[in-house]
C-alpha cells in the first residue's frame, strides 16, 4: 500500500497554510485590539490625574478664599495684621502651587498623549 507522498505534502502545505492565515487573522486583530485598549486605558488615566489636579487647585482656592476672609476680619477687628498677612501669603502660595503643579501634570498628559500616538 502506498502512501502517496505527493499527496501527503500537498495536504501538509494546505494544512500549514492555513494554520497561517489563521494565526495571522487572529493575531493581527489582537495586537490592535490590545493597542487600542492600551490608548483607552492610559486615556482614561490621564483624564483622571488631571481631574485630580483640578480638584487640588479649586481645594487650595477655596482654602485661599477661606483664609483671606478670616484674615481681613482679623486685620479690620484690629488683630495681629502680621499673623493674617502671613496666613494669606501662605494661602496664596499653595494656591500658586497647586497652578504649576497642574501645568506639570498637563505637561506630563501632553507627551504621553504625543507617545501614545504611535501605538
Amino acid at each position: 500500500m502506498s502512501t502517496g507522498g505527493d499527496a501527503l505534502t500537498a495536504v501538509n502545505q494546505q494544512i500549514l497554510s492555513a494554520v497561517e492565515t489563521a494565526n495571522h487573522g487572529v493575531l493581527g486583530a489582537a495586537g490592535k485590539q490590545a493597542s487600542a485598549m492600551l490608548a483607552q486605558m492610559a486615556s482614561q488615566a490621564l483624564g483622571m490625574a488631571i481631574q485630580d489636579g483640578v480638584d487640588h487647585l479649586q481645594q487650595m482656592l477655596t482654602l485661599d478664599t477661606a483664609v483671606t476672609g478670616k484674615a481681613l476680619a482679623i486685620i479690620v477687628g484690629g488683630g495681629n495684621d502680621q499673623a493674617a498677612t502671613e496666613a494669606m501669603a501662605k494661602a496664596t502660595a499653595a494656591v500658586a502651587s497647586a497652578i504649576q503643579d497642574l501645568e506639570q501634570i498637563g505637561a506630563a498628559v501632553g507627551r504621553i498623549i504625543g507617545d501614545l500616538g504611535g501605538t
